[in-house]
C-alpha cells in the first residue's frame, strides 16, 4: 500500500511523458492504482459520503474531501487553541492533573495538524499555573529547562508528596523546582 500513496501527490497525468514504451508503462500504471486505491477508500466510507465521490480519483476524492472537512477541522483547532489558551489551574487541584489536562489539549492539536514544540507547550503549561508558582516558572526558564509535556508530568510525579501535594492558597507554592 506504501508504493501506492503517490497516487495522492497529484492528479494522474492524461499522456505518458514521452512517448516510449517506457512512458507508456508508468502511465498505465498511473491509471491502474489511482483506481485501486480509489476503491479502497471508498470501502471504508459511509454511503453518504460515497453517493458524490464515487466517479472520481483517488487525488481528486482526497482533494474534495479536504474541502468539505476543512472548515470544520479549523473551527475544532480553534476551539482547542482557546481552550488551551484560556485553561487555568484551578484552586485545590493536582499539579499533575492540570498537566494530563493541558496535555490532551495540546495532543488534540497535533490530531488535528497544529503540532508545537516541546518548548511552547512547555511555555502554555508553565503559563497556565497560578501566581503562586512564579518563583518555579521563574526558575525552570532561568535554568533554560527544556522538556516534554511527559517529561513535566513524570517531574511532577517523582515530587515528593510532602511537596508535590494540592495547591492550598493561592500564595503558597507547593511545586517545588
Amino acid at each position: 500500500m506504501e508504493k501506492k500513496l503517490y497516487v495522492l501527490d497529484g492528479p494522474v497525468p492524461l499522456e505518458p511523458e514521452n512517448n516510449t514504451i517506457a512512458g507508456r508503462k508508468v502511465l498505465e500504471k498511473h491509471n491502474d492504482d489511482p483506481t485501486k486505491f480509489a476503491c479502497i477508500i471508498l470501502d471504508t466510507m459511509s454511503s453518504e459520503l460515497v453517493k458524490g465521490l464515487e466517479d472520481l480519483g483517488a487525488y481528486e476524492m482526497i482533494e474534495q474531501l479536504k474541502g468539505m472537512f476543512q472548515k470544520q477541522v479549523r473551527q475544532e483547532r480553534f476551539d482547542t487553541m482557546k481552550q488551551l489558551i484560556s485553561y487555568k489551574m484551578e484552586r485545590r487541584s493536582l499539579v499533575s492533573a492540570h498537566v494530563v489536562k493541558m496535555n490532551g489539549y495540546i495532543d488534540q492539536l497535533k490530531k488535528l495538524y497544529w503540532p508545537m514544540s516541546d518548548e511552547m507547550a512547555a511555555d502554555f503549561i508553565l503559563n497556565s499555573l497560578p501566581g503562586s508558582y512564579d518563583q518555579c516558572v521563574m526558575n525552570f526558564n532561568m535554568n533554560a529547562w527544556v522538556r516534554t509535556v511527559s517529561e513535566l508530568h513524570d517531574y511532577a510525579g517523582d515530587l515528593s508528596t510532602d511537596h508535590w501535594l494540592r495547591v492550598n492558597d493561592w500564595n503558597q507554592c507547593c511545586f517545588v523546582c
